[in-house]
């Protein structure tokens, strides 16, 4: 490893319940049980997630709010400079000024982070730190970067369609020349599925190294949390057959368009549809939900959908149901797919790009099917009611996204970082 004496700094944007800020909690403590010296440097400490933390020391990153203060830091880069007007940008250098503050308290730093700009504010802090003090681990959770269309328009994430869903084409906003440079200045990139390692190869070119690491699911936390009972009265009394889609109120899961396919199953069966994890503190969630809503409302099947908040605790439901559906038009890897196999749920997903298909196997432990069609999940899930595989097969497939394996890849990782001088 880069040095016996290194503090291992674990960069956090915050510890609300997202599948990035998850897998790093879980991370942070695995490491510090297996004997490394964490600390999490977070930008905001709020969220639940922070308790889960054992033993490992919490840092708050000072954002340096002036203008001022990264301008002094960064303008004398001549490469930098022709970005700067982008906000994004501008809150990458924010953060790198306060994790330099953090960074500098430590001679020797060994830095992971996994949210996008987080990784872009370790590469500029290695820059000015130099190599003789940090040592950088940076991992790519989802498509972030600026795709063509085929008629040559830029494609945004979170795009809508004529019918209110978003389109399939992986997508971020982020210049692809500005996430390149950062991506040179790190020492281990690491995707988290196999499609996300053709991204960044797509982007760096085909002699840039990526280690693929699947993220750590399959924990004892989520083995103790599943075993519960369901408190929900859908799942309890199970009078319907129960549909579960578990993830942010956003484009990103498309729930337009899996209302639309339900309302299809609805058509031909008395079923349920559970949609879990919305945020009523976001006001981009409200206005999803209201548009949920109103399109449930419109199809006449409002009495058969529920939404529930964002929870640390969906596994009890998630095992209640009888089929798990994923719409997204894109995954980086899937997290709640791998824990719903564990639960044991037959799978319908979409055939996006990422770690859908990865994950399933190609198919084998769950149905794949086109982004957008309708009537093919739709389709998919009433087979899946029909002939449900069985559930014990499912949830041996998870176990490949277990903690363990996946701390073994990060040490690896970490053993081969260059040692610090001295």
């Amino acid at each position: 490893m880069a040095s016996g004496n290194a503090r291992l700094v674990i960069v956090i944007d915050n510890f609300e319940l997202g599948g990035v800020q998850r897998v790093l909690v879980t991370l942070a403590t695995a490491l510090k049980a297996a004997g490394y010296d964490v600390v999490v440097a977070a930008f905001d400490e709020k969220g639940p997630l922070k308790k889960e933390l054992n033993r490992v020391e919490v840092v708050t990153i000072p954002l340096r709010r002036s203008a001022l203060t990264w301008w002094l830091h960064y303008i004398r880069d001549e490469d930098l400079r022709r970005w700067l007007w982008e906000k994004r940008i501008r809150k990458v250098l924010r953060y790198a000024a306060g994790l330099k503050h953090v960074l500098g308290r430590s001679p020797q730093n060994i830095v992971l982070s996994g949210d996008m700009f987080g990784n872009c504010a370790v590469a500029e802090v290695q820059k000015i730190l130099g190599r003789q003090s940090v040592r950088s681990v940076v991992s790519i959770h989802s498509y972030v970067l600026q795709r063509k269309e085929p008629d040559g328009e830029t494609s945004n994430a979170g795009g809508e369609s004529e019918n209110g869903s978003v389109r399939s084409v992986p997508s971020g906003p982020w210049p692809r020349d500005y996430v390149s440079r950062c991506l040179q200045q790190v020492d281990e990139v690491i995707a988290v599925s196999d499609g996300l390692v053709d991204d960044v190869v797509d982007l760096m070119g085909a002699g840039f190294s990526v280690s693929r690491i699947y993220d750590p699911v399959i924990t004892e936390r989520l083995r103790c949390l599943s075993a519960g009972p369901p408190e929900h009265p859908w799942a309890k009394r199970k009078e319907a057959p129960l549909v579960v889609s578990v993830g942010r109120f956003g484009p990103q899961k498309d729930f337009l368009f899996l209302i639309e396919a339900f309302a299809l199953v609805r058509a031909r069966r008395d079923v349920r549809l559970m949609l879990i994890g919305y945020n009523a503190k976001s006001k981009a969630h409200r206005v999803y939900k209201a548009k949920l809503e109103e399109k449930a409302k419109r199809l006449g099947i409002a009495d058969s959908i529920t939404m529930l908040p964002a929870m640390e605790n969906p596994y009890a439901l998630m095992r209640a149901a009888d089929v798990y559906v994923s719409s997204s038009p894109a995954e980086g890897f899937g997290n709640v797919l791998v824990e719903a196999l564990y639960c044991g749920v037959p799978i319908v997903s979409t055939d996006c790009p990422g770690g859908p298909r990865e994950i399933l196997d190609d198919g084998e432990y769950g149905a794949l099917t086109p982004a957008g069609d309708a009537k093919a999940m739709a389709d998919a899930i009433c087979n899946a009611l029909d002939y449900p595989p069985e559930r014990s097969v499912l949830s041996e497939r998870a176990e490949v996204f277990s903690l363990d394996r996946a701390l073994a890849k990060y040490q690896e990782v970490l053993e081969r970082l260059p040692p610090f001088d001295g």
